[in-house]
Parts: C-alpha cells; structure tokens; sequence
C-alpha cells in the first residue's frame, strides 16, 4: 500500500481518502472533516524580506501553508522540492531554501532561513511527525525499496496542511516523480502515522524562519 493517497479535498464535507496498493488493491478509509488552521490569510505572497522577518512562526507557518493551498489540483510541473522552493520564494519574496547538504542528500543545508525540528531513523519521540505544526516542511528518505527506484535517492518533500493523533495530511506535487506526466499536479495526500513510521527511514522537518 503506498504511503500517501492521492484525494480531492472540500473542507466543508467529510473526506474519503482511496488507497491504492502497490499490488492493485483498493482501500477505503474515512476520516472526519478536517479542520485547517484558522485564520489563514489566502493574499499571502509580495511581503518584503523585512516584512517576513517582522512575523512570528506561526505567522510564517500560515502563510506557506496558505500559499501551498493556492495550488492544489493545479498542474504545476514541478518536482516535490522545487515546488515547494518555489512556494517560499513566492510568500517571503526573496527566500529561496539550499539546495541538500552533500554529505546528508536527506537534509538541506542549515542556514538562517532554515531551522532543523527533528532527524532521526524511524520512530523516535523526540522527532515525532506529530508534533510538527502546520506550514512545516518535511523531507523523507523512504524504506529501502519502498519508493526506489520512483523517487532520486529515495527522497520526498511535502508541506503539512495539519496532523492529529492518528493521521498526517500532506500538500505536495509530483509525488510519482513525473513532473511533465500526470501526477505533475499538488495534491493533498493523507497517511497514518503508523505507516508513516513504517515506510519512512528518516526525516527532517523545518520550519522557515
């Protein structure tokens, strides 16, 4: 079964998310109507440099994540960190996130515009999904052969629309590593956090400063 699932959101209705499974078998799992973080201010993008610096990070948070929500079901063409490199430039207008650090091609190179919440292998308390906030950026390196050879390097960026005790949903593009195909396209994506501990090796999650 593959980790994430593809699916149309209407936040005002109760959501059915379809599984996939890597051998054609088809799930179907029902979650409570999501709530997105309040408050989300959709004109987000044209701030100045020193307007974002003004901002508190759960100000920041939002307004990435308010960004990333303007492209849902849009066929961008971009692979999943582009996309996503994209999105910051576009809200702090002038901010474009490192390329990986060389010796870790799980992680982007530590900057001041880019503060490192958790690393680790596998299921660690101390670097629980859960905990993330909405608006943060993760970046995955699957299990050994769950993603290979779909992803480069096993690799996969996406931003968190929001997470509860059991579930993460996800905003990426490409998620199939075509970006001139059909999955070119930023999606919402949902996992639970079982299997996200089961099919991820390790991740980082930043938050843009």
């Amino acid at each position: 079964m593959r980790l994430f699932e593809k699916c149309m959101v209407l936040f005002a209705m109760p959501l059915i998310f379809f599984t996939v499974g890597c051998g054609g078998e088809n799930n179907e799992e029902t979650l409570d109507s999501p709530i997105a973080p309040g408050n989300i201010d959709r004109g987000s993008g044209g701030l100045s440099s020193g307007d974002w610096d003004d901002l508190t990070q759960l100000e920041k948070n939002r307004k990435i994540l308010a960004r990333a929500i303007e492209d849902i079901g849009v066929m961008v063409r971009q692979t999943c960190k582009v996309w996503i490199q994209h999105v910051v430039l576009d809200v702090t207008n002038g901010y474009w996130l490192p390329q990986n650090d060389v010796a870790n091609s799980d992680r982007w190179i530590e900057d001041r515009n880019n503060r490192v919440f958790g690393w680790g292998a596998g299921f660690n308390s101390s670097t629980d999904i859960t905990l993330a906030d909405p608006g943060a950026i993760v970046q995955i390196r699957w299990v050994e052969g769950y993603a290979s050879p779909v992803f480069e390097e096993n690799l996969h960026t996406a931003i968190i629309l929001y997470v509860t005790k059991n579930h993460i949903v996800f905003i990426d593009s490409n998620f199939d590593d075509t970006p001139t195909g059909d999955d070119a396209y930023v999606r919402i994506r949902v996992t639970t956090v079982s299997d996200f501990h089961r099919y991820v090796e390790s991740f980082t999650v930043y938050y843009v400063r």
